[in-house]
């Protein structure tokens, strides 16, 4: 008598969307809005890197500035460098996320801890370019000068760094940690 093969055990369900903890789906919508936010500062950003260094003169012939210091120059591409490569990198992780990878969970909380770090000191270092720019400028011409340290221009900042420390908040709590472990 012929017996059929016993059923192969059934796979595990392939990890949706669908249940995903609350915490750990609401830290991936988190990275996918940083990912727009970011594509959109990236493009933008670039955008403004080029016409400074085609049209400056051009722009602002009228005002008799000088030229961007170069110490502004370089913070000014390496902060669109890492704009873009934390762009890729919240992307890549947000997917690993949804397919339950612990390293891609670690990787997010590191990426958005660092780039806490970096907005703040980019924050204070562009503010002191920016005064001894200023300074600068108020000392060769005769032009009235003021400078405010209020920090309103980065108001941007501000919402990325709140949605930051959010997604690192949410993927470093319990029901994260257990559906990226496997």
């Amino acid at each position: 008598m012929y017996y059929p093969p016993p059923p192969y055990p059934m796979p595990e369900p392939a990890p949706t969307f669908g249940n995903m903890p609350g915490l750990t789906k609401a830290a991936v919508v988190l990275m996918w809005i940083l990912f727009g936010f970011g594509a959109c500062g990236a493009v933008a950003s670039l955008i403004v890197v080029v016409l400074f260094a085609t049209q400056f003169d051009a722009l602002f012939a009228y005002a008799d500035l000088p030229g961007i210091p170069p110490a502004l120059w370089v913070i000014l591409i390496l902060n669109v460098g890492q704009l873009i490569v934390w762009t890729i990198l919240r992307g890549v992780f947000a997917v690993r996320i949804c397919r339950r990878d612990s390293r891609a969970r670690t990787g997010a909380v590191v990426l958005e801890a660092v780039g806490l770090g970096l907005t703040v000191l980019t924050w204070i270092i562009t503010a002191a370019i920016g005064m001894s720019y200023l300074r600068d400028i108020a000392m060769s011409s005769d032009t009235n000068v003021s400078y405010s340290t209020d920090f309103g221009g980065n108001s941007g900042s501000c919402v990325g760094i709140v949605l930051s420390i959010l997604v690192i908040v949410f993927l470093s709590m319990q029901d994260s940690k257990r559906w990226c472990d496997r």
